[in-house]
């Protein structure tokens, strides 16, 4: 299944996220990280804080963090928010197929993932 690219930045945000849970991350740095245009994040990240993925603190000392736990975020829902409703990836997004993903982050971890 090919993502969207805003999809394919979501998932990298709530990875990086997930791998650095006991702080507060700024959008500067996760497009550092992943070489990505800042930019292009703040859309994204901005998305992510609307729909209840991630939590976002303004001001010194603010930045980004999951909303809730690593393992309580659903993949599945993850890629049908951010996927644009009527294209050919949505109707994948919302098939009644399922196809397990791995992904491994820096810190070695993995992450069982089903669509």
């Amino acid at each position: 299944m090919r993502l969207t690219r805003f999809t394919d930045f979501a998932v990298r945000v709530i990875l990086y996220l997930a791998t650095h849970e006991d702080r507060l991350c700024s959008i500067g740095e996760i497009a550092q990280a992943h070489g990505i245009s800042q930019n292009h994040l703040m859309k994204v990240v901005s998305g992510l804080a609307a729909a209840g993925f991630v939590q976002s603190l303004r001001g010194r000392g603010g930045g980004i963090r999951l909303a809730r736990p690593a393992a309580e975020i659903n993949a599945r829902a993850l890629v049908r928010h951010t996927v644009k409703t009527g294209s050919i990836l949505s109707d994948a997004a919302n098939a009644s197929w399922r196809r397990p993903a791995e992904w491994r982050v820096s810190s070695g971890r993995r992450w069982k993932i089903s669509f």
